[in-house]
Order: structure tokens, then sequence, then C-alpha cells
């Protein structure tokens, strides 16, 4: 199982504002590491990554491929609505907790993505 060498880094780097700018980049340097073949580039001073559900901030992207890998039982439920939903609305999420909800909505994304690819 492949998991994201700097999880713990990345974690206090946002809990502490997106700072220091020098951890960032050790962190955007692996997270390429970690999403290989993907496109990284700087828009507006923020990392964006090229993923085929969308383009998103580099760390998100990180977090979406490490819930993929966990796969909890949050990122399936996400995941399951995402792919039938009755209303395709991001605040259908039930959890509270923040690492739930994260859990939850990277499944959503993917789901929703798969739902709206094969329609």
């Amino acid at each position: 199982m492949k998991l994201f060498p700097r999880w713990d880094d990345m974690q206090k780097y946002i809990l502490n504002g997106f700072k220091p700018k020098k951890l960032e980049n050790e962190l955007i340097k692996e997270a390429k590491k970690f999403l290989p073949g993907r496109s990284f580039w700087w828009s507006g001073g923020v990392c964006i990554v090229k993923e085929p559900y969308g383009d998103y901030v580099w760390h998100y992207a990180v977090r979406m491929e490490q819930e993929k890998i966990w796969n909890y039982i949050e990122f399936q439920e996400g995941y399951t609505f995402g792919c039938n939903p009755v209303r395709p609305y991001r605040d259908e999420n039930p959890y509270i907790e923040k690492s739930r909800f994260l859990s939850w909505d990277c499944g959503y994304i993917l789901g929703l993505h798969k739902h709206l690819t094969s329609a």
C-alpha cells in the first residue's frame, strides 16, 4: 500500500495556514512523486494538479489519492452518493468531524465524476 510519506507534515502545514513556504515546496516535490504523470502548475500563487475529475490544489489531489488507498466507509458512501445522486450537492455530506467529512467529500467527487462521464 503506497502512502503519502509526508502526510503528517502536510496536515501540520495546512493547519498552520499553509506556512512555511519552504515546507510547501518540499511537500509539492513529494506530491509530484506520489502523483506521477500528473501536470502541476502555478496559478494565482497556488500549485494546481490536473486530475481526471478536475483541476485541484495540490494538497487536495494528494488527499484524494490517499483516501482512495484508505477506502474508508465514509469515502465509499460519498462515492456511492456521487455515482447516483438524488440531488448532486456536496452539502449532502452527513459528517461533521473534519476527517470523516473530507473522506466523504473525496469519494463524492470521484463518484460524481464517474456519474457525469458515464451518462
